[in-house]
C-alpha cells in the first residue's frame, strides 16, 4: 500500500511510533542524522496513549515492546500481548476486554443499509485482499477476495445495524467493549456516512449515559 512493501511495515511502525513518543517529551532528540524538538508538548504528560492492531503474534509482542495497548484482530492473538508483558516486567493486562473490530454502519433499515454499503464494503475489502495476495499473505493474516456480497455480510467484517442494535452490542460487551467507525468505508458517500453518524450521535450515545 502507497509503495510500502509489507517487509518494512513493521520496522516503519516501531520507527514512527518512536519518533512520536521522543517528540512529546519536547527535548531535542535525533532523528534520521538530524537533531529535532517539537514544541509545545501535548497537554497530557507524555502525550497521548497509543495502541497498535494486528493479527499475528509479532505484532502482539511488538505491541508490548513499543506501545501503550494492544487491539487483536481476533481474541486469540491477546495471549501473546500478555505474555511479551509479562516477559519485560510489565503489569499484566489481564484478560482481553475489547470490542469487536469489525465496521459498523448505522441505518434504521438494515436491509436498505446494506444495500447502500456493500458497493463500498467490497471494494475496500478485495483492495485489500488483492494487496494481501500480492504480498503473499494467507486470509487468516490478509484479507480474502469475496465475489459475493451476501457472502461479505455473512463473514461479519462489516455490520449494518439499527440505532437499538448497537446499543445492544455495546452494553451486552462489558464496561470496556468499543466499536470500530469507518464512516466513508471504501468511499462511501458522505451523505450516507453522514446519516449512520447522525443516528449514533442522537439515538446511540444519548442511550449509553
Amino acid at each position: 500500500m502507497f509503495d510500502v512493501p509489507v517487509g518494512e511495515r513493521a520496522r516503519r511502525t516501531t520507527e514512527t511510533l518512536r519518533t512520536l513518543k521522543a517528540a512529546w517529551t519536547g527535548e531535542p532528540f535525533e532523528h534520521r542524522g538530524r537533531t529535532v524538538r517539537v514544541l509545545p508538548v501535548p497537554a497530557q504528560p507524555g502525550g497521548p496513549r497509543i495502541s497498535l492492531g494486528g493479527s499475528v503474534e509479532a505484532a502482539a509482542r511488538r505491541a508490548a515492546r513499543i506501545a501503550d495497548g494492544f487491539v487483536p484482530s481476533t481474541p486469540e492473538i491477546w495471549e501473546f500481548y500478555v505474555d511479551e508483558c509479562l516477559a519485560l516486567g510489565k503489569p499484566d493486562p489481564g484478560p482481553y476486554l475489547g470490542g469487536d473490530t469489525s465496521v459498523v454502519h448505522v441505518a434504521t433499515d438494515v436491509d436498505e443499509g446494506w444495500e447502500q454499503l456493500a458497493p463500498y464494503a467490497m471494494h475496500e475489502v478485495n483492495a485489500y485482499g488483492a494487496w494481501s495476495a500480492a504480498a503473499g499473505l494467507d486470509t487468516q493474516v490478509g484479507y480474502a477476495l469475496y465475489e459475493d456480497p451476501d457472502e461479505l455480510r455473512a463473514s461479519g467484517r462489516y455490520r449494518v445495524l439499527t440505532p437499538e442494535q448497537l446499543v445492544a452490542d455495546i452494553t451486552g460487551r462489558g464496561p470496556f467493549a468499543f466499536t470500530m467507525l469507518h464512516p466513508m468505508v471504501g468511499g462511501l458517500p458522505p451523505e450516507l456516512a453522514w446519516q449512520s453518524l447522525e443516528l449514533i450521535e442522537h439515538e446511540v450515545i444519548p442511550a449509553l449515559r
